[in-house]
């Protein structure tokens, strides 16, 4: 390349050209140079490349000046000069041999690329490569500890199943049998609850039934239904409650789960013969809940992300304890009531650990209170006999262990009652035997049930009589039981079924009261 060449190519190109000599001293640079170094015209000429990049980096260019006179080659190389603000550039730079007009090499001619933005979408890149890996990792791990608290209680419930069929267990043993398989099936309900909840969570669907509520009845509820898992272990359930703290406004349903996830989580770490504190006091404008353990504590590293979703201190198959939900569920109940879960403090391991949540009051002050009275959602009271006497009931439902159960609770209650697989089977039951109520589940096969119900709304307009219909379906999203109303449903209860509330549930949708047990939340 001659002086005439480099001279238009310098003048212009858009990228960064400067011309050296033999020794690396810059001989020419265009406006692209000073822009992308910060230096004036007269800071770069005449001044060695070593000037604005590393002593190394100088002999690597020094290495490549002379494979280009000696072998007339191209060669590429790294450079990261020194801008006049101090910061190093990464670039790279493509090296030429300069000739004068008998061919002979006087020089290099240099092209320098800018790579910041380059490096900064490579950078992005790894890290949403990182960040998927960490994902797909949290997601295996995830359902490796979801299959895990899964299969524990279903193990325990097939079991006891089988030991009870059997026949060879002696009275005790018989006899402790329901209440083991009571208690395994509630876990697997209430780990299907918290998956509901983050997937509320997550899409922004859940809801709040806000009113005004008295906490010292909430907290009261919620330590009832886990003392008997504290007197399992043998932990001592301590109490500070302040009688005369006002009200708050709040879903008293969701306040309980936050508490009982607390009281949870506090027994759950805390070894046998330990201790659980719950306070409840006034701090300035707020209602301040603190649950404290003499627990395993938290090791401080991991403090910060207590109440994210997902995470467990360790992840080591002997060290799992549930899904890593609960906690992450208390932050955003409390978040939607407009208050805070305060991150937890612990002195450090096997020192227990506390946490706080701070809930604002209501402006009207009410002293002295005296407690609702306690709901127990994991203790139902046994519905009295002949309560659905005389009611015929049609239950629709594919599943022949689902039929039977809710068959059986029916008719223990008094009520006649017609069983169907299918809806063309419970079109038939209908047509001919006249039931006072519907009882159906929804994931139905061929027909579900949003479409029976439909079909027979339509019936009915036509022959002028209607059939009041109650929901009894898996499908427990806010979603699910609207769109069973908007189809023609009266009512819908989620499975897995308390027997109390399904009984209670008919009594209501026909209006009668029969003395069934009051639905628990």
């Amino acid at each position: 390349m001659n002086g005439l060449d480099a001279n238009l190519i310098i003048a212009n190109a858009p990228d960064p050209v400067f011309v050296s000599d033999l020794q690396g001293k810059i001989l020419q640079a265009n406006d692209a140079v000073y822009t992308l170094l910060g230096f004036r015209k007269d800071e770069v000429l005449e001044q060695s490349l070593s000037r604005f990049i590393s002593v190394e980096e100088t002999r690597e260019f020094m290495a490549a000046l002379r494979e280009v006179v000696a072998r007339g080659v191209t060669r590429n190389a790294r450079l990261n000069p020194r801008s006049a603000s101090g910061e190093i550039i990464p670039t790279t730079l493509n090296a030429s041999a300069l000739r004068d007009p008998d061919g002979t090499v006087i020089g290099a001619i240099g092209i320098l690329r800018d790579m910041r933005a380059y490096e900064m979408v490579v950078r992005a890149l790894e890290e949403s490569r990182r960040k998927l890996d960490d994902a797909n990792r949290a997601k295996d791990e995830f359902l490796a500890t979801l299959s895990h608290e899964l299969r524990t209680p279903l193990t325990a419930i097939l079991g006891w199943v089988r030991l009870l069929r059997s026949g060879t267990l002696d009275p005790a043993s018989a006899h402790r049998g329901p209440e083991i398989i009571e208690r395994n099936t509630r876990v697997l309900a209430q780990l299907i609850e918290e998956l509901l909840d983050v997937s509320r969570i997550i899409t922004g669907k859940l809801r709040l039934d806000v009113r005004s509520v008295n906490l010292v009845s909430v907290v009261v509820a919620a330590m009832e239904a886990v003392q008997a898992a504290a007197d399992a272990k043998g932990i001592l359930l301590a109490t500070n409650l302040d009688p005369y703290l006002g009200p708050v406004s709040a879903d008293p349903d969701r306040l309980q789960q936050v508490v009982w996830n607390l009281l949870t989580n506090a027994i759950k770490f805390t070894p046998t013969g330990g201790r659980v504190d719950i306070r409840l006091e006034r701090a300035d404008s707020l209602a301040r809940i603190t649950v404290s353990d003499t627990g395993k504590g938290i090791r401080p590293d991991l403090l910060p992300f207590v109440f994210d979703r997902f995470r467990q201190e360790e992840t080591s198959i002997g060290r799992r304890h549930g899904l890593g939900l609960g906690l992450a569920i208390v932050r955003h109940i409390v978040e939607l009531h407009g208050g805070v879960a305060r991150g937890a403090e612990s002195p450090g391991e096997n020192r227990g650990a506390t946490f706080t949540v701070d809930l604002p009051l209501t402006a009207t002050r009410v002293g002295g209170l005296e407690p609702e009275p306690a709901r127990r959602p994991l203790d139902r009271e046994i519905v009295r006999p002949a309560v659905l006497k005389g009611l015929r009931v049609l239950v629709v439902d594919d599943e022949a262990d689902a039929r039977e159960l809710m068959r059986i609770v029916l008719r223990s209650s008094g009520a006649e009652v017609m069983s169907a697989a299918s809806a063309e089977e419970a079109f038939e039951h209908v047509e001919q035997w006249h039931p006072d109520i519907l009882v159906s589940d929804i994931g139905l096969p061929d027909v579900d049930g949003y479409a029976l119900i439909q079909k027979l709304r339509t019936l009915e307009a036509e022959r002028g009589w209607s059939i009041p219909a109650l929901a009894v379906t898996a499908y427990a999203r806010a979603e699910d039981r609207t769109r069973a109303l908007s189809s023609g449903f009266q009512m819908h209860v989620a499975k897995p079924l308390e027997p109390a509330d399904l009984v209670a549930a008919i009594t209501r949708l026909l209006g009668k009261d029969r003395g069934a047990a009051t639905v628990g939340t």
